[in-house]
């Protein structure tokens, strides 16, 4: 399975999640409060209310505190383990062989859609 796919297959579980939660709706729907609180990944609106950890400057996403952005990390590095997509060494694991999180500050990109913050 390439990088890719995996990444597809997360970003699929990660919408699973979102499944009636909110109203998903296209960008500029009517309701949707515009696109610069619009996340392009789950199609919900996910305002930046200015006390959240980070938002990503290509999907929109925001990571309301430091460990939603750690657990959607954890998702794409757990499923790149499982596939064997480990060949530069980025996926570090514990004693056990599980993957192990980083903290949010070493993570450098959207985990969602792998821009760069």
């Amino acid at each position: 399975m390439s990088a890719s796919s995996v990444r597809m297959a997360a970003y699929a579980e990660h919408l699973e999640t979102y499944e009636g939660r909110r109203d998903r709706h296209d960008p500029g729907a009517e309701g949707c409060a515009g696109m610069e609180d619009h996340c392009l990944i789950h199609h919900v609106d996910e305002p930046d209310n200015g006390d959240v950890y980070r938002v990503c400057g290509e999907c929109l996403h925001v990571f309301v505190t430091e460990e939603d952005l750690q657990r959607e990390d954890m998702i794409i590095r757990n499923q790149m383990w499982q596939a064997g997509l480990n060949q530069g060494g980025n996926v570090k694991a514990d004693h056990s062989g599980v993957p192990t999180s980083k903290p949010g500050s070493e993570i450098y990109h959207c985990p969602l859609c792998a821009h760069d913050f």
